[in-house]
């Protein structure tokens, strides 16, 4: 699990914290899958662009919708 705390959550800082998750990956591995909830800023036109543009293996895989126990972060806080 790769966290990066954030004073607000904006779809710039969203594009920021994948990068640096691209970064941390080996060039071999061909994807990334990120698991997100449907925070406004994941789903971003510019989080969309961006990351099709700078890191073309990332691929998004959201969560359901009012599925908190599906969310891991969700699970350790409780």
């Amino acid at each position: 699990m790769h966290v990066h705390c954030y004073q607000k959550k904006t779809g710039k800082q969203f594009v920021e914290f994948l990068k640096r998750v691209d970064k941390r990956y080996d060039k071999n591995i061909k994807n990334i899958f990120v698991v997100l909830d449907n925070l406004s800023a994941h789903k971003s036109k510019l989080a969309k662009k961006e990351i099709t543009k700078c890191c073309p293996r990332i691929k998004f895989v959201f969560l359901r919708v009012r599925s908190p126990e599906l969310n891991l972060i969700e699970v350790r806080w409780s």
